[in-house]
């Protein structure tokens, strides 16, 4: 319902009809909206979360967090409602009023700071070009993502998620996305 209809749009009645209870019911199980909000983007951060740790983000460092990108987006190609969500709440969510605003001002600090940060390991680690500034390359990343998830939400049939944006980040690297990080107990 907050894809559909974005956060105000979306009743606690309708919502509590979608699945199947009571408005009581639901609210039950949320004191609010707002906490039935917060609890669906603490699930889409969480789910989010595993592909990253599944793609290496905590024993690759940095090229297992750009790896994690391109899984998300792969995965998010599966998951066109969560995608409309996340596009819709994001816009919605620049007034600062709306009771989601501080979660993404975070979430994005949060994904740029981590992004910034997979960049420099990868630097260390030589996979990084050295005229790449972190920075700058992790505003670009996310704004290529952000830009690259509306316009596939809109012509889907034009645009994939996954293939431009592992594009975008091979652009930046010395070596292959994919192949093997070497290890110290390796080398």
């Amino acid at each position: 319902m907050f894809a559909r209809a974005g956060f105000e749009g979306a009743s606690v009645v309708e919502i509590a009809a979608e699945v199947g209870i009571s408005r009581a019911g639901l609210l039950h199980h949320f004191e609010s909206k707002e906490d039935l909000l917060m609890a669906v983007l603490d699930h889409r951060e969480e789910s989010d979360r595993q592909v990253f740790v599944a793609s290496g983000s905590r024993k690759e460092g940095g090229i297992g967090v750009l790896r994690g990108m391109v899984r998300l987006a792969q995965r998010n190609e599966e998951r066109p409602g969560l995608v409309r969500l996340y596009v819709a709440l994001s816009a919605e969510a620049t007034a600062h009023d709306h009771p989601a605003h501080q979660y993404f001002v975070q979430h994005y600090a949060r994904i740029l700071d981590g992004t910034e940060w997979a960049l420099d390991s990868a630097r260390a680690s030589g996979a990084l070009k050295t005229d790449i500034d972190a920075r700058r390359f992790a505003r670009d990343l996310v704004a290529v993502q952000d830009g690259l998830q509306l316009q596939w939400l809109l012509r889907p049939q034009d645009t994939r998620l996954a293939a431009p944006l592992e594009a975008f980040i091979q652009s930046a690297l010395t070596r292959d996305l994919w192949s093997p990080v070497m290890t110290e107990a390796a080398s």
